[in-house]
């Protein structure tokens, strides 16, 4: 068991191969007990592989350390979205979209055009709302295949859900669509208690932080359209 700090917690899990190397960068020495403890049991890991053998033991440990991480962060306000979160002038803005769906692409068109702009998360960040009721955006070691992220927290500004089209469009989704795509993309509990717990946050999330819907094509006046939308300005271009 090694000790980490994710998302502003204080986490002790049991990792190797891929998820230990991808946990590096959020190494830590604290005192005390830890908020979260990750150790996945091997039968765990066979069930899954027998079910899916395309898949092998090191990629179930990665995706079933981050699948407890999910769980066990929702006692903490927090949320897990599969998205990739781009930081611009200190806010963090997300991009979701179902895998392949363009997400990756979008945000590197935010960096090639945004000065100091980077990637806080490029598959799972977390999200937390505090105390005073602001929302934070974190990178994880749950990184994706390329394992970009950073280990520091910034405040959310917003969060967009990505489709490929043949023309430029963005919107505020209504909350009846918010909340379907939200709880598409987020790491889910199967316990009852656990699924309430997300369900109240999603309510919460959508009441603080702007969610839209965007079909873009794969060009700058797309990253333009979006970031000035965001902030307020144009909804479409």
């Amino acid at each position: 068991m090694q000790d980490y700090c994710i998302a502003d917690l204080k986490v002790r899990m049991a990792c190797e191969g891929r998820t230990q190397q991808q946990a590096e960068a959020y190494r830590a020495n604290f005192e005390g007990e830890p908020d979260i403890v990750i150790d996945v049991a091997e039968a765990s890991v066979a069930r899954e592989r027998e079910l899916h053998p395309e898949l092998s033991e090191d990629d179930w440990r990665y995706m079933l350390t981050g699948g407890r991480f999910a769980r066990d962060l929702l006692s903490y306000n927090g949320l897990v979205l599969h998205a990739s979160a781009v930081v611009v002038d200190g806010r963090a803005y997300l991009f979701s979209a179902p895998s392949g769906g363009g997400k990756s692409t979008h945000t590197a068109l935010w960096l090639e055009r945004f000065p100091g702009s980077y990637l806080l998360n490029d598959d799972k960040p977390a999200l937390r709302v505090d105390d005073e009721g602001r929302w934070w955006a974190y990178g994880t070691p749950w990184s994706g295949t390329y394992d970009i992220s950073r280990n520091e927290r910034v405040p959310l500004r917003a969060i967009c859900f990505v489709e490929k089209g043949p023309s430029n469009h963005i919107a505020r989704a209504d909350d009846a669509e918010a909340s379907v795509r939200l709880y598409t993309q987020m790491a889910k509990s199967r316990a009852e208690e656990g699924m309430a717990q997300m369900l109240e946050l999603i309510d919460r999330l959508m009441a603080d932080i702007p969610i839209y819907l965007m079909t873009c094509t794969v060009s700058e006046q797309a990253a333009v359209m979006a970031y000035e939308a965001m902030q307020g300005g144009i909804s479409d271009e």
